[in-house]
C-alpha cells in the first residue's frame, strides 16, 4: 500500500493508522458492510453538487487514480489531485502535500 518506505512514514504509519486497524470493528467491515454502499455511487440519479475534495496517489495500488477521473463527472463541484509517489496512504507518505492540498481546498 506504500510507495515510500522511510523511518519518518513507518513512525507516522505505526501513530496513526495501526491504532485506527486495531481499533476497527472487522466483523462488520468484512461481514457486513463488505466495501459496499447502501446505494451504487456510480449510478446517482443526479450529479452531486456538494463541494468535495479528491486526492488520490498516482502509484496506489488498492484503488488507483485512473479510475478516480470519472468521480469528476458525478462530483461536479469537485478538485482532483493526483499526487506522485504516493500509494493508498498518502496522508503519510507525503503529509505536507496532503496537509496543503487539504488547506488549500478548506479556505
Amino acid at each position: 500500500m506504500n510507495v515510500m518506505f522511510t523511518r519518518e512514514v513507518w513512525e507516522r504509519y505505526k501513530k496513526f493508522l495501526m491504532p485506527a486497524l486495531a481499533s476497527a470493528d472487522w466483523d462488520f467491515l468484512n461481514h457486513k458492510l463488505n466495501g459496499k454502499f447502501s446505494f451504487d455511487p456510480d449510478k446517482m440519479n443526479s450529479p452531486c453538487e456538494l463541494p468535495c475534495l479528491i486526492i488520490t496517489g498516482k502509484q496506489d495500488s488498492v484503488v488507483g487514480y485512473k479510475d478516480q477521473f470519472d468521480l469528476m463527472k458525478i462530483y461536479t463541484n469537485s478538485t482532483y489531485c493526483a499526487v506522485n509517489n504516493a500509494g493508498h496512504n498518502i496522508q503519510i507518505e507525503q503529509p505536507k502535500i496532503f496537509e496543503d492540498l487539504v488547506t488549500a481546498w478548506l479556505n
